[in-house]
């Protein structure tokens, strides 16, 4: 897991998980959270994998955010991640632990999915007191720069045969949708 944050084409923050779990040819969870205290932890299925403190500015308004594809600067090096990504979920202006998009199956122990509505890790009480039955608790549970991408034929917009757009489902009232590149 790695992420790289740019100014312009000037690297502000490079940084790599040190897990030396071998994830290839099976499904995986991963999630980043950064709290209010530059605190960064990676997850790795539920288990955290590596932390540290980055005092870079990361989600800024209106700056290009790349999942999956390296930033092409100007060495001309663009790496990109191989394999498939589900479902994205991008939480702006909360923390929030693995706990909220995965949990562990009792039957076998592994870690899966689970659909992410806002609520605590238990369920109950809303994680930030929005009513996520309607587009504005959409718009609190997902903050300004928030979006929801779940990859299914409903939410990709082609072009002839190429895909174009892949649409936010989050249900925020102003979607962030995506450019397919």
């Amino acid at each position: 897991i790695q992420t790289r944050l740019y100014n312009g084409n000037s690297l502000v923050h490079n940084e790599s998980s040190s897990s030396t779990t071998v994830t290839r040819d099976a499904w995986n969870h991963i999630a980043v959270t950064r709290n209010s205290s530059n605190r960064v932890d990676y997850w790795l299925n539920g288990t955290s994998i590596k932390n540290f403190t980055s005092t870079a500015t990361w989600n800024v308004n209106g700056a290009e955010i790349l999942i999956g594809r390296g930033h092409k600067h100007s060495g001309g090096v663009d790496t990109s991640a191989y394999g498939y990504m589900e479902e994205i979920n991008f939480i702006d202006g909360q923390a929030l632990g693995p706990e909220y998009f995965g949990k562990t199956d009792t039957a076998t122990g592994a870690w899966i999915p689970k659909e992410f509505d806002g609520t605590s890790s238990t369920g109950g009480a809303n994680a930030n007191g929005a009513n996520p039955s309607n587009a504005a608790g959409y718009d609190t549970l997902y903050g300004i720069n928030g979006f929801h991408l779940d990859f299914r034929a409903s939410s990709l917009v082609y072009s002839g045969s190429t895909l174009s757009t892949v649409n936010d489902v989050s249900g925020r009232t102003t979607p962030n949708n995506w450019t397919a590149n």
